[in-house]
């Protein structure tokens, strides 16, 4: 952000963290990043980084106590760490590739949040198996205590795109909005 700020003195860079799904137009934001390619009207997506997975990690005690598990149907016997939408208060389901269909899990669980952070501090303290992003992943000083599970069930990788307002993109090219 500060290398931005410093090559772009001119633009006011203000910076909304917002773990839920926001209508850009109606918030009147310029810019949105978020998961898939499915937005309102007036918006276009376009791709932001290399498309990364989501995996599903388990500390080294956890799995100790509780057995590794091999596949879907061992899931049952597990705690899922979950992830809780803000937007609108539900639980993300936990959904896995088997051999190319998907196949949604239900997982006991005793810690839910929105909060990565605390998500891999679950895992990282045996709480149970949670999801992390790749990138996430290695950001954590102790990566390697973060053990993969069932990696051949993980979900195809995910891409991320920015969102641009048409009414941004055409200022930005000159043109009169509509």
């Amino acid at each position: 952000m500060a290398a931005f700020c410093q090559q772009y003195p001119g633009i006011q860079l203000e910076i909304s963290v917002y773990d839920g799904t926001v209508n850009i137009i109606e918030e009147r934001f310029d810019l949105g990043i978020r998961f898939g390619d499915i937005l309102e009207g007036g918006v276009v997506a376009r791709p932001l980084m290399k498309p990364f997975r989501e995996g599903l990690y388990a500390s080294s005690a956890y799995l100790a106590e509780y057995g590794v598990p091999a596949m879907p149907a061992d899931l049952h016997h597990h705690r899922l760490i979950g992830y809780r939408f803000i937007t609108n208060n539900r639980i993300l389901p936990l959904i896995l590739n088997d051999h190319g269909e998907q196949l949604t899990v239900e997982m006991p669980g005793q810690l839910i949040s929105n909060d990565i952070d605390v998500m891999a501090d679950g895992i990282r303290h045996g709480l149970g198996i949670g999801r992390l992003f790749e990138p996430i992943l290695q950001l954590q000083p102790d990566r390697e205590q973060f053990i993969p599970v069932m990696e051949d069930y993980w979900k195809k990788p995910i891409r991320r795109f920015i969102s641009i307002t048409k009414k941004r993109r055409q200022n930005e090219k000159g043109e009169s909005p509509d």
